[in-house]
């Protein structure tokens, strides 16, 4: 494995030793130790030795600083006819090389050191020198009296300025990087500014120095940096910790990643690699150890394989730990994959030298937005599954325990109504028939003028009253609240005093529990018994009366009708008394109560509008934000029309047999669901009428629901979910006009997306295979500038093959991945300025060598029209 990640680097460039004969004329002169003790202590990472005309002070400073952090950089300050130019060469180079040049110059040995000497040659021919040894040549101090821009002939700063050669320029104030900017445009690539000390004395080392981004400080590392100096050079000290949260490692043990350790950079990584080699694998293992899968409801063909991906990988007990840097802490993230019943991450934070428990920090410690292989496309499509944009930043958990908790309520309320309603319908159907009853009962009592006879209605009353309490008696039951835990006061050993008292309590509690339920067992038959003796007597009494009503019936006529009218009385008045207790039973209990639970789901219903309502403003501001940061390319707006299509869904199925048009069955399924069952269930269907809807299609529609006792399905769709939907807009680069998404090509829809996931947060954003789908020009267009703009802002990893994210965004950290059989490996890692990452990024990324000269030289006219 090669070195690490592209990180920033402090070096000066031009420091004098005693090799120097201005330095060597003055007092004090610096030894080699003092001046790596000085670079050292002055913070930096590597110096340049760069004496004048001479490379005879390098040596000591390099021993010196052997064992040390500090990298010594051989080099030379060359006297041309044109003014001083740093030549830099890479360590461990042999000092008879540069040696050979300095000769190749003019210099003689005797000559070398001397700063009143010039070689024969200008600029650009000794620059022409050192490139060809494998050296870079930076014009010194261009801003000085005696620097390249001083020179009386304005051509010929330019041709320096723009010459292949020249690596660099040194600057003495940082104002003059506009002056270079502006000289040196027609060159093919930009020119970088550097500023050293120049120093001619030990403790000014590092007085003025340059920062560069490299995989280590050395001369491959600053000729990759000033390749790219927008993103690579630093005059000012760069933020080198980064004040976002970064997933620092992620580690698998078990499975087909076994023992493999992932470094990642606190800024742009990529992983490279062929089919199957475990790149996406590695993205899925960093996900399921964060507990920040993908939602299975939204994508469930991606869920279904990360699912399969994850379980074949990993197999039984695979372990995935990740290691993170949030707010200036530590932690480490572990979890077990377990088919079976898979266990929470466990989450430790590092303390001084300790890692300590911290699980309970797991849902706040490091939220990251991660998309999986083909959700970015997926999203594209989905105004549901769009919303991860939008989420991802948001915390929403107490909206979601909110409307769960109501939602089960409402559930829970929808039992209660069911459970309810028949009886309601039963006493209620059973009332109306009252009024009729009343009518006969006077028709039939008018025939009897004897007293006795129309006392039978109070004999009826009363036999009504008997049953019901016998009713009641019969059905209430003890609830057995048995209290029998097993603890015997003496297994206690620590504590055997407190162990005796709580087997005192557990005798206690049993005994008075069971206590009472032989006192409501009592207390029932005891009031069972009175009943019967209250029942008995009142049967006697009866039989009494119904004697005394035989006689009077004989004493009024002979008529053997009278017998027959006497039985229809007591049959009406029966079911009076009936249809009176049931009409009671409506207006005191049945009613209300039926009521009270309608007012809940009311009060349910309302606090479920209110969290959505909630939940959909606050996505409504995030939206609102994330398209100001999105460089005015992409516009965002929350619906106010939520997600139907499962309410849609239910509808169509509780239609079925209606015999509903299509389009009554559109104009029901627009109604939102929670006016729709109130006034359907109410049977209240006048104000859902409309232009669209006739009433003899909503009558239609609930004879149905009734005929098939679909009432408990049909209240159920008031607490079916109804999802937040985000409606994207997209410019192109050719149009001044925001097209909706849902018109797009679907490359043009992945662009519009990752556009987004580039603009907002500073979570870090994992995305797999971000290319796909994606035309070319738009990776260059919309999302490589994107990423150099926002360097440093978050931290980014991708799984890729695109070279225009890999190269052209420049990442930091480049991971190769190969597979053997049924393990994957990391290839490589580190930075592309090391050669073996290097030559792996042109494999993996364009096939070779040979295929991209092919391409050059094939598209050449087109690369130099275009210059």
């Amino acid at each position: 494995m090669s070195d690490a990640y592209a990180r920033f680097w402090a070096i000066d460039l031009h420091v004098h030793t005693e090799a120097s004969l201005d330095v060597r004329q003055k007092k004090g002169a610096a030894s080699a130790q003092e001046i790596v003790e000085c670079a050292l202590g002055a913070g930096l990472d590597a110096i340049a030795i760069t004496d004048h005309n001479t490379c005879a002070g390098i040596a000591a400073v390099v021993a010196a600083a052997e064992g040390t952090a500090l990298t010594v950089l051989p080099g030379v300050e060359i006297s041309t006819t044109e003014g001083h130019l740093l030549s830099l060469f890479e360590v461990g180079t042999p000092m008879v090389e540069i040696e050979d040049l300095l000769v190749g110059l003019g210099f003689t040995h005797d000559d070398q050191g001397r700063l009143d000497l010039e070689c024969n040659y200008g600029f650009l021919d000794a620059a022409s020198k050192i490139c060809a040894i494998g050296g870079i040549a930076i014009p010194a101090h261009v801003d000085a009296p005696k620097g390249l821009l001083k020179l009386s002939v304005p051509g010929s700063i330019n041709r320096v300025l723009v010459s292949p050669d020249i690596a660099a320029v040194e600057i003495t104030d940082q104002a003059t990087s506009v002056t270079i900017e502006t000289r040196s445009a027609q060159r093919s690539e930009p020119l970088g500014c550097v500023q050293s000390s120049d120093c001619h004395v030990a403790l000014d080392i590092g007085g003025r120095r340059t920062w560069f981004k490299a995989g280590a400080p050395d001369l491959r590392g600053l000729k990759h940096a000033l390749g790219d100096p927008e993103l690579r050079i630093r005059l000012e000290e760069p933020d080198r910790g980064g004040g976002h949260p970064t997933i620092k490692s992620v580690a698998v043990n078990g499975g087909f990643l076994d023992n493999v350790v992932t470094l990642l950079s606190p800024d742009l990584n990529c992983i490279l690699g062929g089919t199957g080699t475990g790149k996406s694998l590695t993205i899925e293992c960093i996900r399921f150890a964060l507990d920040q899968q993908l939602e299975e409801s939204q994508f469930p063909h991606i869920a279904e394989d990360v699912a399969g991906r994850l379980s074949g990988a990993l197999g039984q007990s695979g372990v995935v730990t990740v290691e993170l840097s949030v707010g200036g802490n530590e932690y480490r993230v572990t979890r077990v994959y377990d088919a079976e019943d898979m266990p929470p991450p466990n989450v430790e934070m590092l303390v001084g030298d300790v890692w300590i428990e911290a699980s309970d920090l797991i849902e706040v410690i490091c939220p990251i937005a991660a998309f999986s292989q083909g959700q970015v496309l997926e999203i594209s499509r989905n105004p549901t599954g769009r919303m991860t944009l939008v989420d991802v930043a948001l915390d929403l958990r107490e909206f979601e325990k909110q409307e769960r908790a109501l939602v089960e309520k409402l559930r829970s309320n929808t039992i209660d109504v069911m459970s309810l309603f028949p009886r309601l319908m039963e006493v209620a159907n059973h009332a109306e028939q009252s009024g009729v009853l009343e009518d006969r009962v006077k028709v039939l009592g008018a025939v009897f003028d004897q007293d006795v006879v129309r006392r039978q209605a109070s004999w009826e009353v009363e036999k009504g009253a008997l049953g019901r309490v016998q009713t009641a008696l019969e059905g209430v039951v003890w609830v057995d609240h048995s209290f029998v835990p097993r603890h015997d006061g003496q297994s206690w050993v620590a504590n055997l005093d407190l162990g005796q008292e709580l087997g005192v309590l557990v005798a206690e509690a049993a005994q008075r529990f069971n206590a009472a339920g032989e006192a409501f067992g009592e207390a029932k038959r005891v009031a069972l018994e009175k009943l019967g003796s209250i029942s008995a007597n009142w049967a006697q009494r009866s039989d009494v009366y119904k004697a005394e009503l035989q006689q009077a019936l004989s004493e009024l006529s002979a008529d053997q009708s009278l017998p027959a009218l006497q039985q229809q009385l007591a049959r009406a008045q029966s079911d009076l008394v009936e249809a009176q207790a049931a009409r009671e039973e409506l207006v005191a209990v049945r009613q209300p109560e039926f009521d009270e639970c309608l007012t809940e789901r009311e009060g349910l219903l309302d606090g479920l509008r209110d969290v959505r309502r909630a939940r959909r403003e606050a996505r409504a501001v995030r939206a609102d934000q994330l398209e100001s940061r999105c460089g005015g390319w992409v516009k965002l707006k929350i619906s106010q029309t939520p997600d139907s299509f499962e309410y849609q869904q239910r509808l169509r199925e509780l239609a079925v047999g209606a015999r509903l048009r299509q389009e009554d069955l559109l104009a029901i399924e627009l109604i939102y669901p929670f006016k729709l069952v109130r006034n359907i269930f109410r049977d209240d269907l006048d104000p859902l009428v409309s232009d669209d809807l006739s009433l003899t299609a909503i009558r239609r529609f609930r004879d149905n629901l009734d005929a098939k006792d679909l009432w408990l399905e049909f209240l159920n769709l008031q607490s079916i979910p109804l999802p937040d939907r985000l409606g994207v807009k997209f410019k192109k680069s050719d149009s001044q006009n925001f097209v909706a998404l849902e018109k797009l090509a679907h490359g043009e829809r992945c662009t519009a997306i990752l556009v987004v996931l580039l603009a907002d947060g500073d979570q870090p954003l994992i995305v797999d295979q971000p290319e796909d789908a994606v035309h070319a020009p738009w990776m260059e267009d919309y999302l490589v500038e994107r990423l150099r703009n926002l360097r440093g802002e978050r931290q980014y990893l991708f799984v890729t093959r695109s070279p225009a994210i890999v190269i052209s965004a420049d990442a930091e950290q480049l991971v190769t991945m190969r597979a053997a059989s049924d393990q994957g490996t990391i290839e490589a890692a580190g930075s592309l300025d090391r050669f073996d990452l290097n030559a792996l990024a042109l494999h993996h990324l364009e096939g070779g060598a040979v295929a991209v000269r092919r391409r050059t030289q094939k598209l050449s006219p087109s690369i130099e029209a275009s210059a």
